[in-house]
């Protein structure tokens, strides 16, 4: 199976394409950092089979700055791919960034995207699930990657953590869900590796078991890492910085086991940016 990845220098990119090698798929590997734009760039489609979009502006902060560019690579990239898909596979990654808050938000719950960022890729999603992708909403992405995000939470809780400066929880008790970024990647191969069967234009939330607010988190990376409370009060506020105010748990109808919970990969992530704060 021949499939193009874009972004695959990325978060997920940089796990996804040795998987997909690994498991016997011919990648198409397609990233900015070597060369290839997503804003203007045709994509190389002859004899490919499927494709995974990953190529985006990531963020909040990253979209707000630019809505131009923003746009043009998330939902321009969407809407070229649509046209020329003529039935290949695709699955494409979206944040879960929309839902009320609940306590099991499900694929048909409604669904309103508040930041830029979080309504760029929702449009995108819907652009190419009309043409037969399978959409990945996923829960707040953690665990290591040669491609390394620190500003998801749990990494910058962890970060904060180790160098003294742990954030204020403004808003302790929201909800939030997590999936592992292998996790995620395994999902992506499965799919494509089952793709005639897979049911297309469909919508899974993918999350681990882990059903933790931010004060738990919170807890247990003060636990992990012998941190305190700063001993002046707040010294970052969580919401502030983080525009979609997610606060749900999210419920699935993938039928595949998400193995790995963030409470048991905390040490991991712990030990990883100690090792990166030594250096």
């Amino acid at each position: 199976m021949k499939v193009v990845v874009t972004g695959s220098e990325g978060y997920i990119g940089s796990v996804l394409c040795p998987l997909l090698r690994k498991v016997g798929m011919d990648v198409v590997a397609l990233d900015i950092m070597t060369g290839w734009d997503a804003s203007k760039d045709p994509m190389p489609l002859d004899g490919v089979h499927a494709v995974v979009p990953l190529a985006a502006v990531v963020g909040v902060p990253a979209c707000k700055k630019d809505p131009a560019r923003a746009r043009e690579v998330i939902v321009g990239s969407a809407e070229r791919l649509a046209e020329q898909l003529d039935g290949r596979g695709c699955v494409y990654l979206t944040t879960d960034s929309g839902y009320a808050p609940s306590n099991a938000a499900r694929e048909d719950d409604p669904f309103y995207p508040r930041s830029v960022y979080a309504r760029l890729k929702h449009e995108a999603a819907e652009t190419l699930r009309a043409k037969g992708a399978a959409v990945f909403r996923l829960a707040s992405l953690f665990g290591e990657s040669p491609s390394m995000r620190d500003d998801l939470l749990a990494h910058f809780f962890v970060r904060s953590a180790l160098t003294g400066t742990m954030p204020d929880v403004s808003a302790p008790d929201t909800r939030r869900a997590f999936v592992h970024v292998n996790d995620v990647c395994l999902a992506v191969v499965n799919t494509l590796a089952s793709w005639p069967w897979t049911p297309r234009g469909r919508i899974f939330n993918l999350a681990s078991n882990d059903r933790m607010t931010k004060r738990d988190l919170a807890e247990q990376v003060m636990l992990a890492t012998n941190a305190k409370w700063p001993a002046g009060g707040s010294t970052f506020d969580v919401e502030q910085w983080e525009e979609d105010n997610r606060d749900f748990w999210l419920e699935s109808t993938w039928g595949q086991p998400v193995l790995r919970r963030l409470s048991a990969e905390i040490p991991k992530l712990v030990e990883y940016y100690r090792q990166k704060v030594k250096k």
